[in-house]
């Protein structure tokens, strides 16, 4: 199950009124009409036409694809796996590699792959002392760059990502 906070601030970054998406006391969401949703790609759609997303549909096909397979791996990996701590290392060390050529997910554009799979590890990343984000050096790099935005960091306490901490591990001292 997709916990009710990540349901919640995706909700908020994409503008959709609170009172649009509900909880049951079993914690399932549902909109509106009291519908049960209990798949989270059905809670996406559901916030994405609501919200009145121009995202995916003006992609091209092959960005559209990269798109759905990150929001897949943050549901299906990255949200379950963060509650193990060598798993999250091993999640981290793909999204790191990922992130090594390219500034989001899917290439050069934010997109709400990006935004989940932010939501899906700020607890992990906070939890990471400074020797260990700095084995995490482009995922630092990504996981900042997003915290500084404010409609995706939504007032949250930003993590420190200091240069004094964070030098890099191949760095040449000059």
């Amino acid at each position: 199950m997709i916990p009710k906070i990540i349901i919640e601030k995706t909700a908020n970054y994409l503008n959709i009124p609170a009172n649009s998406i509900t909880f049951n006391e079993e914690q399932f969401a549902s909109d509106v009409n009291h519908k049960k949703i209990g798949q989270f790609n059905a809670i996406l759609n559901l916030m994405c036409n609501k919200a009145k997303l121009e995202g995916p549909e003006k992609f091209n096909t092959e960005l559209e694809v990269e798109l759905y397979q990150w929001l897949e791996y943050a549901i299906m990996y990255v949200i379950p796996g963060s509650k193990d701590r060598s798993m999250s290392f091993n999640l981290l060390k793909t999204l790191d590699t990922h992130l090594m050529n390219q500034s989001y997910l899917c290439g050069q554009f934010l997109t709400l792959a990006d935004v989940l799979n932010f939501y899906a590890i700020f607890d992990v990343i906070k939890s990471l002392n400074p020797s260990e984000k700095e084995r995490f050096i482009n995922l630092s790099r990504w996981f900042d760059h997003l915290q500084q935005k404010e409609n995706i960091n939504q007032q949250n306490n930003l993590v420190n990502f200091t240069v004094l901490h964070l030098t890099g591990e191949n760095q040449k001292i000059h």
